[in-house]
């Protein structure tokens, strides 16, 4: 994925961290899974029929990458106002 798409879809991890998962419908299955691990949404993940090896092996490598890179630090578990 692109940086900008990246970007993006950090902002709706932050959304479902939040409690919102409005935007998440309109993803790739790709996308969602993505979103899904960058939030620790094991409920999101079973309801895509995924466990986290799986969703994990779903995303190529660079993605994976960048996920982990991205969402390590444990200040961007919460949402920022």
């Amino acid at each position: 994925m692109q940086e900008d798409q990246l970007d993006y879809l950090d902002e709706v991890v932050a959304d479902v961290l939040g409690g919102n998962y409005a935007r998440v419908g309109v993803l790739s299955t790709g996308e969602r899974l993505y979103v899904a691990l960058g939030a620790s949404d094991i409920a999101m993940l079973r309801e895509m029929g995924y466990t986290i090896a799986q969703a994990l092996g779903r995303l190529d490598e660079g993605n994976a990458g960048q996920l982990v890179r991205r969402w390590r630090a444990v200040e961007r578990w919460t949402k920022q106002p």
